[in-house]
């Protein structure tokens, strides 16, 4: 009989190894792939959030702005609201200016400025228009931002006079109840002119009432006695709500910056309305028309505090820089990058440094340009150089 010695079948040691190493190769390749694809992935995610919010906050500032100044067909506006009253403040409340800015001290073109943290700063620390202080209902906005408040009218739907309201009338009949609650600031306006006051009637009422005090509403109205409608208004003329907004960036509930909304339509300011995360700062200059003949188009862009002539405002210019909520995946940072905001260069713009504990945070500026409407048309109506 014939035996048949077997061989056995298996790996050498050396060939083991082999095959070790080019697994772990693999491994890692796909490792290296999948950590990167994942990091890709947070970083669209995060930009995406940037834009998205980005283009909603400006979108939303440009329709005040576009409507800013809008008091009928007329831009002409008496101002019946007791402007001896502590809470009247003219950066709320005078509507012959239809924009107010406010510059926060050390952001002015041309300089840096190093966001340490993110926090308030007093009061003080803002120059308005004109060397306006800032109101006290902003308290709560964080520094190194600008503030803006717009101010405007739109038509209250479905309210019309009822009959003509003579020149020294404390009231305005309707023809149905008003739906307007009391201590709005209205107006009744036509081609002539526009009356702004503080309704004291209750949204029930068929009328429209500036009684003194506004019912304690603040700032309240002048007594009627003595401070008379602008003129006669006839059955014609239009009620308008008062719309003034107030823009800048605070601290959400969640400890991250973002741009609020406050109204003061009710002579007060309501609770601020946060309208869009991740704004960690705003930068706002203005385009005046410094031309001794108006032609409507900006002839410099300055802060606020620099502003010569709000009446002469035809253009503003909102510039955000946007943060991600979260940290982005990637190599440890040394260095925390600054950003040029609102302006193409470092003379004409302001250089933000973020703190450097949020370095490894995703940003991106972002900027539009809108011109005010109102501000040319109001011009063209009426035929004259100033509104």
């Amino acid at each position: 009989m014939t035996c048949v010695r077997k061989t056995s079948i298996g790996l050498t040691l050396v060939e083991l190894m082999v095959a070790l190493a080019v697994f772990s190769v693999l491994m890692l390749g796909l490792g290296t792939v999948y950590q990167a694809n994942k990091r890709n992935g947070v970083v669209q995610r995060e930009f995406a959030y940037l834009q998205e919010n980005a283009r909603f906050a400006l979108n939303m500032i440009a329709q005040d702005i576009r409507q800013a100044g809008f008091a009928g067909c007329n831009p002409e506006v008496k101002i019946l609201l007791d402007k001896t009253d502590p809470a009247y403040d003219p950066a709320l409340f005078d509507f012959s200016t239809s924009l107010e800015g406010f510059e926060f001290v050390g952001t002015d073109p041309g300089k840096s400025y190093n966001l340490a943290s993110i926090g308030t700063a007093p009061v003080t620390a803002w120059q308005g228009t004109g060397g306006g202080a800032l109101p006290a209902s902003f308290s709560n906005a964080v520094s190194g931002s600008d503030v803006l408040v717009v101010k405007s009218a739109r038509t209250a739907d479905g309210v019309f006079p009822g009959a003509n309201t003579p020149q020294n009338s404390a009231s305005i009949p309707l023809t149905g109840p008003s739906g307007i609650p009391a201590g709005t600031i209205v107006m009744i306006s036509d081609c002539k002119n526009a009356d702004v006051f503080q309704n004291t009637a209750n949204e029930s009422a068929s009328t429209l009432t500036r009684g003194t005090g506004a019912g304690g509403n603040k700032p309240g109205n002048v007594p009627p006695g003595g401070n008379p409608f602008s003129h006669d208004y006839r059955d014609v003329a239009r009620i308008l709500v008062a719309d003034i907004n107030g823009y800048y960036v605070s601290l959400g509930a969640n400890g991250e910056p973002g741009l609020f909304r406050t109204s003061f339509r009710n002579g007060s300011a309501s609770p601020p309305q946060e309208i869009a995360g991740g704004v960690e700062n705003m930068q706002i200059l203005y385009g005046e028309d410094t031309d001794s003949t108006p032609d409507f188009q900006p002839d410099r862009y300055v802060p606020a505090n620099q502003v010569t002539d709000p009446r002469r405002v035809v253009a503003v210019r909102i510039a955000l820089l946007m943060r991600s909520p979260q940290d982005i995946p990637r190599p440890q940072i040394t260095t925390v990058p600054s950003f040029l905001v609102a302006g193409p260069n470092a003379a004409t713009g302001v250089t933000i440094t973020p703190p450097a504990t949020d370095a490894a945070r995703l940003r991106k500026t972002f900027s539009t340009t809108i011109f005010v409407r109102n501000a040319a048309l109001c011009r063209r109506l009426a035929g004259e150089t100033e509104c």
